[in-house]
């Protein structure tokens, strides 16, 4: 059919497809595991996976489905938000953790090996290649972004540190991607990027300065973290809040000399 991928070609672009896809597995896997859920990625990515097998065939529907495989993954902690705000229960801060998972989603193509492109054909591999590095990286940075300014945030520093990370995987997508080029289509993207890159330190910025800030708290003698909570914060049942910061090793005995990052009220 018109726009299919030569035979010739036709090894490169699954070997291409594979690295793509097992990517969003990975990634799939730490986001769940970083949330704490159970999900069934197959299930999740069912509409990505049941056209694997056309995929060399039609670029156009392999393009279309890695977007939606993307999208699909990163759309897990947003549904995790929205279920905890329908319910009540609440959602600890993950967002950091969630950036943390995405990294390797963000960088993908970094640590593929380089092509021979010493040839027509060696170059035309290398442009296929490109294309779906760059079409599984820019979806992962765009829905990643969304998905992050879904989550709770419980901190003034933890919203700017998440700024900071996702302004920098789009300026590094813009510099090394398509939009490093100088065509109409690259000149187009950069700007867009450099948009969305704007939209999301606003949003952030304008989060952060309705949150608190953090502070250092040291204890002087063993204690409980539902004692410091109370001592804090008035309040021993945001002992959850001391111990999901610092991840101490017994919450029942917080190490006297030991400085904690605890909330300031």
């Amino acid at each position: 059919p018109a726009g299919s991928i030569p035979d010739v070609h036709q090894l490169a672009a699954r070997s291409a497809f594979d690295d793509a896809t097992s990517q969003i597995a990975r990634t799939h896997a730490n986001v769940s595991q970083r949330l704490g859920v159970l999900d069934d990625y197959t299930v999740r990515t069912r509409q990505f996976t049941n056209t694997l097998t056309s995929f060399v065939q039609s670029p156009l529907q392999a393009a279309l489905a890695f977007q939606r495989a993307v999208a699909a993954t990163l759309a897990l902690p947003i549904e995790l938000a929205e279920a905890a705000a329908l319910t009540g229960t609440g959602v600890k801060s993950v967002a950091l953790g969630v950036i943390d998972s995405l990294v390797d989603f963000f960088e993908f193509g970094r640590d593929l090996l380089a092509s021979d492109r010493s040839t027509t054909r060696g170059e035309n591999e290398g442009q296929l290649r490109d294309a779906t590095v760059a079409l599984v990286r820019g979806t992962a940075i765009i829905e990643g972004s969304r998905a992050v300014l879904a989550l709770p945030f419980d901190s003034r520093r933890d919203a700017l540190d998440a700024r900071d990370r996702l302004q920098d995987a789009m300026d590094d997508f813009k510099l090394e991607g398509p939009a490093s080029g100088t065509s109409t289509e690259a000149v187009n993207l950069f700007g867009a990027l450099c948009d969305s890159s704007a939209a999301v330190g606003r949003a952030l910025d304008a989060l952060a300065a309705t949150l608190p800030e953090v502070r250092d708290f040291t204890p002087d003698a063993p204690v409980p973290a539902l004692v410091v909570a109370h001592e804090l914060y008035g309040d021993a049942r945001r002992e959850a809040d001391i111990v999901d910061r610092n991840f101490p090793r017994h919450p029942g005995r917080l190490a006297a000399g030991v400085t904690l990052e605890v909330l300031r009220d």
